[in-house]
């Protein structure tokens, strides 16, 4: 009797989705494994059990959770971009990062000037529109 190889191979996803329990990260090899983008969809965090991810599935991880980005080694600037859109606070989390970002991290959070250093009047002042409790994390110096 001749069986069909692919038929016999268990199929670890429908199992997972069948018994109601996400896919242990442990057992995930390659993004391109049925489930992989639902895992980080469900939780972003997951982006850090995942060797070498795809750009993609950064992406998916920090429009899900800015916080994310932490998880990932040398995010290119489009991640880091989606990141602080995601929350400004999610700049916390990259170095060295380019005035446009900040510009973007105080957009979605004035407070998230907390953690850009010496940053500029543009920065600042684009910080307290969004938020002028933000004033208190300003170096005093800027107003003698």
């Amino acid at each position: 009797m001749k069986t069909n190889k692919a038929a016999s191979k268990p199929n670890i996803d429908k199992f997972f989705k069948r018994v109601g329990v996400a896919i242990p990260v442990s057992l995930i090899k390659t993004e391109e494994e049925t489930g992989i983008f639902e895992l980080v969809r469900n939780d972003p965090y997951n982006i850090s059990s995942i060797k070498n991810p795809s750009k993609a599935l950064q992406l998916e991880a920090v429009k899900q959770n800015g916080y994310a980005i932490q998880y990932i080694k040398n995010p290119s600037k489009e991640v880091q971009l989606e990141a602080v859109k995601q929350d400004g606070f999610a700049i916390q989390f990259i170095d060295n990062p380019s005035k446009a970002l900040q510009l973007e991290a105080v957009k979605q959070n004035g407070l998230a000037i907390q953690y850009i250093k010496n940053p500029s009047e543009e920065i600042m002042k684009q910080a307290i529109r969004q938020n002028p409790n933000c004033i208190e994390y300003f170096d005093r110096s800027w107003f003698a």
